[in-house]
């Protein structure tokens, strides 16, 4: 598997303790760009429109960056 394709973390094949650090390590190395995967970034207080707008299919992907 190339390291610009990520098995998704929900995968049966996921070890978290090994995988997560090693997906990190790629992204600060700048060889895998997870970036381009986050359509939006929202506060938490803004979590309701991230997820109308994953519903009506305008965003793929929102990440909750602020508490």
């Amino acid at each position: 598997m190339p390291f610009g394709s990520p098995l998704s973390v929900r995968s049966p094949g996921c070890d978290f303790k090994r995988d997560i650090p090693m997906y990190a390590e790629l992204h600060l190395q700048g060889r895998l760009n997870l970036d381009d995967l986050v359509s939006k970034t929202v506060a938490l207080r803004e979590v309701n429109d991230g997820y109308a707008a994953l519903k009506d299919g305008s965003l793929t992907r929102v990440v909750v960056t602020s508490f």
